[in-house]
């Protein structure tokens, strides 16, 4: 993962392991850890107390997974995005994996974007076409077979689930077969399966749902859709959850240069700050002059926020939803092969034109509030963004009635 505009990690990728492995994986990030984590001022949290009680921690682990949630619970004392630990049993260890393979690794699924709750699993948002669409979000997903419910492990052999699932009052029972591919090949699916078109008077639409920035043959699909479109009156965009990544090449589509791109600045642990210059697009392309309508969420993160800002500042489009994550940081890949083991530090501050995203975001400007709280027959951020994509383009002198 190159240190651009897409949100960016310090990852350690370690396997399952005993106590052995946890405190070799424990020595030898806490150290990098320390020594790179933005801004300096962080590094008074590694002390050497911290330390010792983690290396415990780590000792009397049974495996991976036992040891986990207290490097997880030191890592959100931080306070900054961008820090998070994966082990195999999580679905982001996957993503990371697959990044520069994106067929590998593979792993059973179904498609849920989720987060633990009291009772279950919340259920955040699914992906298109992916056997997960049989929930709704807001759904709590009480347990998979009769145990708690986990984004791989539920999965693992691949066989039919039922999933017990609380919506609103009700309590319902959904037998859900998982799929197996790599998380970057379903985030490309599923921004593919997203992809629709209506009619409204003498006008057309279309909407497409980007996940991720984080691969170039999201990029490359990314941009072949929205030329697809070229002729159309309006596009509905969907940021809406997934990950990160989305760097300029996703905001071509939309632009006829470069020009009105905002250029980043990164702010390294002592304060400097470097100016990231924006090089030119290397050929003519055409690019999409309709109306453009932006939804966005509190799933929003990294680089899909830096797009939706710079989208906002241009006054590109209009930005519809909730309040983007504030979790915009930058950072470095460093890899371990053995155990496998994910380990995510931020280590660089992003700035446009000075202002800072981070524990900020992006806010909208029509807030359509939609609580995760709540399972809805009907998403009330889409409804809105295509009654206004409509207004607004009959409303133009230029195509208007």
């Amino acid at each position: 993962m190159s240190i651009r505009i897409l949100a960016i990690s310090l990852w350690l990728s370690v396997a399952a392991f005993g106590s052995p492995d946890a405190e070799k994986a424990l020595e030898e990030s806490w150290h990098v850890a320390k020594r790179d984590i933005y801004p300096a001022s962080l590094e008074s949290k590694f002390t050497d107390v911290e330390y010792r009680k983690l290396m415990d921690r780590a000792t009397e682990a049974a495996d991976l997974e036992a040891f986990a949630p207290h490097y997880r619970s030191f890592l959100s004392t931080l306070e900054m995005s961008h820090n998070e630990i994966g082990t195999t049993n999580d679905w982001l260890y996957y993503l990371f994996r697959s990044q520069s393979d994106i067929g590998e690794p593979k792993v059973f699924h179904i498609g849920v974007q989720s987060r633990p709750g009291t009772n279950g699993a919340r259920v955040h948002n699914v992906l298109e076409g992916y056997p997960g669409e049989r929930l709704k979000r807001g759904d709590v997903i009480l347990s998979a077979n009769g145990k708690p419910f986990q984004m791989v492990d539920s999965f693992d052999s691949g066989n039919s689930v039922e999933l017990q699932v609380q919506r609103g009052s009700k309590i319902i029972n959904l037998n859900i077969e998982p799929v197996l591919d790599s998380p970057h090949e379903s985030l490309l699916l599923a921004m593919q399966q997203s992809v629709k078109a209506w009619k409204w008077k003498q006008f057309k639409f279309g909407y497409v749902h980007l996940w991720s920035g984080t691969h170039e043959k999201i990029a490359e699909r990314f941009i072949e859709i929205i030329d697809s479109m070229n002729d159309y009156d309006g596009i509905v965009l969907d940021l809406r959850d997934g990950y990160g990544g989305a760097g300029y090449e996703y905001l071509d589509p939309f632009f006829a240069d470069r020009q009105q791109y905002i250029e980043m600045e990164t702010v390294d642990r002592n304060g400097k700050t470097v100016v990231q210059k924006i090089p030119p697009i290397k050929k003519s392309h055409q690019y999409f002059k309709g109306k453009l309508v932006v939804l966005v969420n509190e799933g929003v993160r990294s680089g899909k926020e830096l797009m939706a800002y710079q989208l906002k500042q241009s006054r590109r489009a209009v930005l519809i939803g909730s309040r983007t994550a504030g979790a915009v940081t930058a950072g470095r890949i460093k890899v371990f092969d053995d155990p496998k083991f994910a380990l995510m530090f931020s280590n660089l501050g992003v700035r446009l034109n000075g202002k800072v995203l981070e524990g900020v975001g992006v806010a909208p400007d029509i807030l359509v509030d939609w609580s995760v709280d709540h399972a809805l027959p009907w998403d009330p951020q889409l409804l809105v963004a295509r009654t206004m994509l409509q207004e607004v383009t009959q409303n133009d002198p230029d195509k208007g009635d």
